[in-house]
């Protein structure tokens, strides 16, 4: 059993896709310098991301279906 609750998956993960999508947009307006470094950072954050939302979504159907029986 996993010492984080589901919830807080769900939390860092929309932060991580948050992020994910934010830092390319700065790049884009010039506000933030484009390298390789930080469109891979972006990159892995909205991976990381989306795969902490998957591990949230098995976590909630596991509480639910444990509610059940």
């Amino acid at each position: 059993m996993s010492r984080f609750r589901p919830s807080a998956f769900l939390v860092v993960g929309f932060a991580l896709v948050f992020s994910g999508v934010a830092i390319p947009f700065l790049t884009i307006t010039k506000a933030i310098p484009a390298n390789f470094f930080v469109l891979f950072a972006s990159y892995l954050a909205s991976l990381i991301g989306v795969i902490l939302g998957l591990l949230w979504a098995a976590g909630y159907v596991r509480e639910h279906r444990n509610r059940e029986k």
